[in-house]
């Protein structure tokens, strides 16, 4: 055959060069916008007082939006493509939950302010507090496209998917220029209002794109009853609790450094979320290509009873080995790509330096990252949430140890960057093993 050829359920069939392709380019297009957006926030605010206050009130929110509700979808497409599946009831469960999780959110804010920025004085704590009430509708927004996201998974529908992180950084891009345009602008009020347009921009371009599928899938607004939507909530919430308990266990490293960098010099910690933009472009690129164009093929495959093939792990390990060893290659010229990435407007050279240093150690672990993005989709669709909210929690223990190590062995800020590298290295490392215990035995741990 002249076109490439891959295999699928029914056999050898050829595919254009273009198909395979297409993913790809639409994954590789949302982190140049990416990339975009943070180069317009370098520029115009560096790393001053407000993009910290906003990097800490975003944490927590940008965690559990941006990385549970792919798992949250994944939790409800097992739901979908079960005989008698019901999305209308899907649909109501799921914003239940998502509503109780923002108003606990939204409660605990002064708690998070706290725990994210220990070294912050009262004033940025406030800052904090007030910003992050505001950020939490970043999740409920983002939470409340599970069910369309669900109904394209399991449609094995991908450009929507694939186009949705351009969607969000169009958005935020947009929204910022017109927002920094305006006369005496508040630099947090800026972000947060960018940050939330772009994800309500995120809700309506999903729910558009998943039109027919949702028409596929709802019986009846009579088929979702009360005790139905209850029934369900409760259900969904224990899954949602047991994948939210991984996926802050897997953050944790993150937040735990960020709090770290409030006991540096005013710049640190915006330093090391512009060095964690591009090493998680790199990360995401891998992972959500994998995800976008495997996920589907295996939840139709899915089976509760079947033994874990060890096929997906030898996928995700290869584009995890190719993605680190561009990382080594990539850190031999951090000085040189962070300045020609953000040295501009607001980015001083001191800004630079710090980021650099923070970057030459974190790009180490983005293979590691990759395997944890990919990884925790595959345990999810086996309904193992239990076992990676065990391989999570087990990594708190292990950060906080290894942290501890890093901080007090190494001076200065490349301390952050490598307890970030060692994070995402042992989170790896705990779920490969389980992993390859389950595929050998065919037991949950």
């Amino acid at each position: 055959m002249s076109s490439l050829t891959v295999h699928i359920d029914s056999g050898m069939q050829s595919v254009p060069v273009i198909s395979i392709l297409f993913v790809p380019m639409l994954v590789g297009c949302g982190i140049a916008l990416g990339f975009l957006r943070e180069l317009l926030i370098a520029y115009f605010f560096g790393t001053s007082d407000a993009v910290e206050v906003f990097r800490v009130a975003s944490g927590l929110p940008m965690v559990l939006g941006d990385t549970l509700v792919l798992s949250f979808s994944t939790v409800l497409v097992r739901r979908l493509v079960n005989p008698g599946g019901d999305w209308v009831t899907i649909k109501r469960a799921a914003a239940a939950v998502s509503y109780v999780t923002f108003v606990l959110g939204v409660l605990t804010m002064p708690v998070q302010a706290y725990l994210l920025a220990p070294g912050a004085d009262l004033e940025t704590y406030y800052k904090i507090t007030i910003a992050g009430v505001f950020c939490w509708t970043f999740f409920l927004v983002v939470s409340l496209t599970a069910p369309f996201r669900a109904a394209l998974i399991s449609d094995n529908i991908k450009w929507p998917m694939a186009s949705a992180v351009s969607v969000r950084n169009a958005g935020f891009i947009v929204f910022f220029l017109f927002l920094v345009a305006a006369p005496q602008t508040n630099a947090i009020v800026v972000l947060v209002a960018a940050a939330v347009l772009s994800y309500i921009a995120l809700f309506y371009f999903l729910r558009a794109a998943s039109t027919k599928c949702i028409a596929k899938y709802a019986n009846g607004l009579t088929a979702s009853s009360p005790r139905a939507v209850k029934s369900l909530a409760r259900g969904i919430s224990i899954s949602v609790v047991g994948v939210g308990l991984a996926q802050v266990g897997f953050s944790f490293g993150r937040l735990y450094d960020r709090g770290a960098a409030s006991y540096f010099p005013s710049g640190t910690l915006a330093a090391m979320d512009y060095s964690y933009s591009i090493t998680l472009a790199i990360a995401s690129f891998c992972a959500t290509t994998i995800n976008v164009v495997y996920l589907p093929r295996f939840a139709r495959r899915y089976s509760a009873s079947s033994l874990v093939s060890t096929r997906p792990l030898i996928t995700v390990s290869l584009f995890a080995l190719v993605a680190t060893l561009v990382a080594v290659i990539v850190a031999q010229f951090s000085d040189l790509l962070v300045s020609l990435v953000y040295e501009r407007g607001a980015f001083t050279d001191e800004d630079v330096s710090t980021t650099s240093e923070i970057f030459r150690w974190q790009i180490l672990g983005v293979g590691a990252v990759v395997v944890r993005l990919v990884l925790a989709q595959f345990f999810i669709l086996r309904g193992m949430e239990s076992s990676l909210a065990k391989c999570a929690l087990s990594l708190f223990p292990l950060k906080v140890i290894s942290a501890y190590f890093v901080f007090h062995l190494v001076d200065g800020v490349a301390a952050i960057g490598i307890a970030f590298a060692v994070h995402e290295l042992l989170g790896a490392g705990l779920l490969i093993g389980v992993y390859v215990a389950v595929s050998e035995s065919g037991s949950r741990w």
